[in-house]
């Protein structure tokens, strides 16, 4: 049974991907050239604000006059406004549930979608997928 619902799920997802196209720019690089379209969208899955140092690759704002924490802040408040000026595609992030997140991606402009998520160290963690359109 197992066996047979995982090929049913490798055919359907196939099927889906075929329509996508993935890539794996710089955030900044990608919405500039990111071309909006009705019936088209973007996930993105940017590291948390509020996770530690195990990310290869952080988003992470460049100015060093800030603590690290007010840089990664800042570098999410500047993702959040460069997403809020997508308009014709659908956009869906994922995150944890945080203060910061609410702020930035406040209900009814982005559709919450609540999960129960885990952190790196396998604990539970709430997180959401955003979404936009």
């Amino acid at each position: 049974k197992r066996y047979d619902s995982a090929i049913e799920g490798l055919e359907f997802w196939g099927k889906q991907f075929q329509r996508c196209t993935f890539h794996c720019l710089d955030v900044w690089d990608f919405l500039h050239k990111c071309k909006q379209k009705k019936g088209h969208g973007i996930y993105l899955d940017p590291t948390f604000p509020e996770t530690g140092d195990k990310y290869t690759h952080t988003l992470i704002d460049p100015d060093e006059g800030l603590t690290k924490a007010e840089r990664v802040e800042a570098a999410h408040r500047r993702l959040a406004e460069g997403l809020g000026k997508v308009k014709e595609t659908r956009v869906v992030c994922r995150f944890y549930d945080t203060e910061l997140i609410r702020e930035l991606y406040p209900e009814p402009s982005w559709t919450w979608v609540r999960l129960e998520g885990r952190k790196q160290t396998n604990d539970s963690a709430p997180e959401v997928l955003i979404v936009r359109n």
